[in-house]
């Protein structure tokens, strides 16, 4: 087993803070077996205890779990900090991004903005992720992406900003954001619910644009639905005028990209 691996950074920061297994697993709220299974590699831990963990140890949960932030570990777990913590944000992702999130995290059980700062933490990347400010709270995680096809015209134009929320169910006729397995690509789409000759249902997910083909969704395998749609903005500057102002966030408030 290689020195830098979970299960032993795990087991040496527990006993560097001086815990056993079982006042460990209290803490999470987990069997003294789970730590145990964890700690050889019997069984991995999933993203929200990787998390309790690392509040609890006191490091970095990028390094704790990834291997990331190698240099300084022994820091506090951050929480984002929002200049008004009443709002609710959505963290803006390219489609790469967004598709990423889908195949490391099948489940959806992390936030985006976490496997933002993830790949930051990979890549070296600083000055925080542009926020979009939205006006009500949310059912899950809420993500948005720039649309950058015209795909979805005449109603989705280039360059409009689509706003999703992991925690709806969508229903036919909603807009939804969806992961495709075989290309590992990510799309806006309207939801359609068919059934096959054998009573099985499937999904549809029909593009406004007819000159683009509708993709059928009939097993998980196939790909799946991230988020339904909660908001949809167009930003429109006069000739002349000033463009759209990224807003930053980063772990310690709100920035303006000026």
């Amino acid at each position: 087993m290689s020195d830098d691996t979970f299960p032993t950074r795990l087991r040496q920061k527990r006993k560097e803070r001086g815990l056993t297994q079982g006042e460990l697993a209290k803490w999470i709220h987990v069997s003294p077996q789970a730590v145990s299974q964890w700690e050889t590699g019997q069984a991995g831990a999933d993203h929200k205890n990787i998390v309790a963990l690392a509040e609890k140890l006191s490091v970095d949960w990028n390094w704790l779990g990834y291997g990331a932030n190698t240099e300084n570990p022994d820091i506090s777990v951050q929480k984002h900090v929002f200049e008004n913590r009443n709002s609710t944000y959505a963290v803006l992702c390219s489609r790469e991004e967004i598709a990423g999130w889908a195949l490391k995290f099948p489940k959806l059980d992390v936030d985006p903005f976490d496997y933002i700062d993830l790949l930051s933490a990979e890549t070296g990347k600083t000055g925080g992720y542009e926020a979009l400010e939205l006006r009500f709270a949310s059912a899950g995680y809420n993500l948005a992406t720039e649309i950058c096809t015209d795909s979805m015209s005449p109603m989705f134009s280039r360059g409009d900003i689509a706003i999703f929320d992991t925690g709806i169910s969508p229903i036919p006729g909603d807009y939804v954001l969806a992961y495709i397995v075989h290309n590992k690509s990510v799309m806006l789409r309207k939801l359609r619910i068919r059934t096959d000759e054998g009573g099985s249902k499937y999904q549809e997910l029909v593009p406004l644009n007819e000159d683009y083909p509708v993709t059928t969704i009939k097993t998980p395998k196939a790909g799946r639905i991230l988020g339904t749609l909660i908001e949809h903005r167009r930003y429109r500057a006069p000739p002349g005028g000033v463009q759209r102002v990224p807003l930053h966030l980063s772990k310690t408030g709100l920035e303006n990209d000026t």
